[in-house]
């Protein structure tokens, strides 16, 4: 019988407080997850790089037809995880394009290739099978399906699969953390907890018996809880409720206050440690691989915005975000849309880019108004701000007046310390800011950039409006190999490859 997620009406799952900014009370709309399916227009563009891994070259050409859930580009001997088609049609072009670092949401270094379809209107029509009894497989299989139906491009360095998707081979995986904590506002859950919860016990228990010598933490949110209920733990799977107070959301806080992470203050990847971080959809996608052979061909993408009505829709990997965005409630074209969240994201370069694994969510907001004279003398009634300049500070109730004019115009640094008071890993980043721009490389390796874990609170409360969080960001990827805390990705032959930095973990990069 299934070893399931224990619910009990005696037992609540303790809060863990973390010091943090509780930024949900600026999304006045938030509701529960509301799923939608959409569908394509007339094509899709699928690229060949969609999460962790190399990119691929193509197995298909222009003219040939292709099913739902085809295998359109492999490569068994490199990191890499298949790509499949997102939809049944014909190949239209097969060409270079722009696509986004999976952690970072910037742009990748070099182009990658796309697989354009033309598309089919039989494209969501999937083949029935048989459903797998996954308690008889063996963690191995379980592994393979995993690879096969391209799951193993989740997470920030992969999931080892005992093939080449990965740099770690399973037995280094101790703890697995599954995140769904959401604490960036405009940003929601894409895992329908109460219409989707058999899937997703399902798929907790499908990937504890994968990693079997693997301890696994579900991280919710008052949300999530709400939701599921009371509830306590199973053997191997451990319940952890967080305050929805930024950045709890974020892996690598969690794993400090879950682990208790001192070690990560070294730098370097999760999986260095042993820790394999997973978004909360990733069970749903292992209940599909596995028990249905199901690849993953869609992808859920939060819709967000202090002005739109707010969605999590599922859509053909391909589509293009433009696209979506056409049918989004509220959506105007003079909108700034935002990858990632508004603290953490990248605003989108072109409407053009494909939907895939990588982009999460989308958040819509009026781009940065022109300054006001003297904004500072006015009673900011629908202001938002830390230093509670504003009269808004003693009116919590009220509705703010967002844009996504967070950094504003540059001025000079007043050394008022709220970066400090707010960073959740207690680093500097006014004075890695100030050594950064004089070129003091060795002073501001000495600060310890790599601890800081790219929750963007720093940029957020600053009144100078400094560029702190990006002036972090490039201070990590000037880092040594050793500490680095992004995956580095560099042109190869014919394809860009993610590079092996030299670390603590001399297994990286064997396979089994």
């Amino acid at each position: 019988m299934a070893r399931f997620l224990k619910y009990k009406n005696t037992k609540m799952v303790n809060i863990v407080q973390i010091s943090g900014l509780n930024l949900q009370k600026l999304d006045r709309s938030k509701t529960k997850t509301k799923l939608e399916k959409r569908p394509p227009g007339d094509f899709v563009v699928i690229p060949l790089k969609d999460g962790f891994g190399s990119s691929l070259i193509p197995e298909v050409e222009a003219g040939d037809r292709v099913k739902i859930g085809q295998i359109i580009a492999r490569d068994d001997g490199g990191v890499s995880t298949p790509v499949h088609s997102s939809v049944s049609g014909t190949v239209l072009d097969v060409s270079f394009m722009k696509y986004v670092h999976e952690e970072t949401l910037g742009e990748l270094p070099d182009e990658i290739i796309g697989v354009k379809v033309e598309v089919d209107r039989s494209f969501w029509e999937v083949e029935e099978v048989e459903e797998v009894n996954w308690e008889k497989l063996a963690p191995s299989e379980i592994r393979s399906s995993l690879y096969r139906n391209g799951v193993t491009s989740f997470g920030q360095t992969g999931i080892p699969s005992g093939h080449w998707s990965s740099f770690y081979d399973p037995s280094d995986v101790s703890d697995i953390i599954v995140n769904a904590v959401k604490s960036e506002p405009f940003t929601h859950h894409r895992v329908d907890f109460e219409g989707e919860l058999e899937e997703f016990k399902h798929g907790l228990e499908i990937i504890a018996r994968g990693y079997s010598e693997a301890k696994i933490h579900l991280a919710v949110d008052p949300e999530v809880q709400e939701a599921l209920g009371d509830l306590s733990s199973s053997q191997r799977i451990s319940v952890r409720s967080f305050q929805s107070e930024h950045p709890n959301g974020i892996d690598k806080v969690l794993a400090r206050k879950i682990l208790g992470g001192d070690q990560l203050d070294d730098g370097g990847f999760l999986m260095d440690y042993g820790i394999l971080a997973l978004d909360e959809v990733v069970p749903i996608h292992a209940y599909g691989a596995v028990v249905l052979d199901h690849p993953v061909s869609t992808t859920r993408v939060s819709l967000g915005g202090p002005e739109i009505s707010n969605v999590v829709v599922e859509v053909p990997v391909g589509l293009s975000a433009g696209e979506l965005l056409d049918g989004a409630q509220g959506y105007k074209e003079e909108d700034q849309v935002i990858l990632g969240g508004p603290l953490t994201g990248r605003v989108m370069s072109s409407p053009e880019i494909p939907l895939g694994k990588s982009i999460p969510s989308l958040v819509l907001m009026k781009g940065p108004e022109r300054s006001e004279v003297l904004a500072w003398l006015k009673p900011g009634s629908k202001k938002e701000s830390f230093s509670r300049a504003f009269i808004s500070s003693l009116l919590p109730n009220l509705d703010r007046e967002l844009d996504s004019g967070i950094h504003g115009e540059l001025r000079p640094c007043i050394s008022c310390g709220y970066c400090t008071e707010v960073c959740p890993v207690d680093i500097l980043p006014y004075q890695i800011y100030h050594t950064g721009s004089h070129d003091l490389v060795d002073e501001v390796n000495r600060l310890q950039p790599q601890r800081c874990v790219d929750c963007g609170l720093c940029a957020y409360v600053c009144p100078s409006k400094l560029p702190l969080s990006r002036v972090l960001e490039d201070a990590k990827w000037n880092q040594s190999p050793r500490v680095k805390n992004y995956v580095v990705y560099e042109k190869g032959e014919d394809k860009i490859e993610p590079s092996l930095p030299e670390g603590p973990n001399d297994n990286r990069g064997e396979a089994s």
